[in-house]
């Protein structure tokens, strides 16, 4: 990574010294190139115990236990989710859609000594193969809720995905957002 993004990183109005800025940001992109890989092993050992993992189906303050969500998955379900589409015989995924997450406008801050949360804009390309042969075009914004863990890695423990077209309609999502 250049300097000018980590000096600007750094530079943000936030609680986390340069280290733990570079860590985190390293962090959120081998997230998304795990998912856009379909490394499910890798990408799944990058989560905690606690997970929830929230697709907001949209509206004004949305809340996973009271409003209609997309998708909203403990750590238990989404390593059934993750299951299903190790095996290949998800239809909708087969093949696997090529994808590219592009992140920007990181933002991060301290929740706690162990905690940090960031947020980044996302667009998603996904090519579909299986049959339209088609680049689908997905955007919005992440939340990310990240702990320390005993290693000094990162884990992820909450990640909410805010479609920017989440209340309208939706074409289907066969892969983790």
């Amino acid at each position: 990574m250049n300097a000018s993004v980590i000096e600007h990183v750094a530079a943000m109005p936030v609680d986390l010294d340069p280290a733990k800025c570079q860590a985190v940001l390293n962090f959120l992109v081998r997230e998304a190139r795990l998912a856009d890989e379909s490394r499910w092993d890798e990408w799944e050992a990058l989560l905690e115990d606690d997970m929830l993992y929230w697709v907001p189906g949209g509206g004004p303050n949305p809340d996973p236990d009271t409003t209609l969500s997309i998708l909203a998955d403990h750590r238990a379900r989404l390593g059934n989710r993750i299951a299903q589409l190790k095996t290949g015989r998800r239809l909708s995924q087969q093949p696997v859609s090529p994808m590219r997450r592009l992140l920007s406008n990181i933002e991060m801050e301290a929740i706690s000594d162990t905690e940090t949360r960031a947020y980044a804009n996302f667009a998603l390309y996904e090519y579909r193969v299986q049959s339209t042969h088609q680049i689908v075009q997905w955007a919005g914004r992440y939340e990310y809720r990240l702990r320390a863990r005993a290693d000094g890695s990162l884990g992820m423990f909450y990640k909410r995905v805010d479609l920017l077209n989440a209340a309208g309609p939706l074409p289907s999502m066969a892969f983790l957002i």
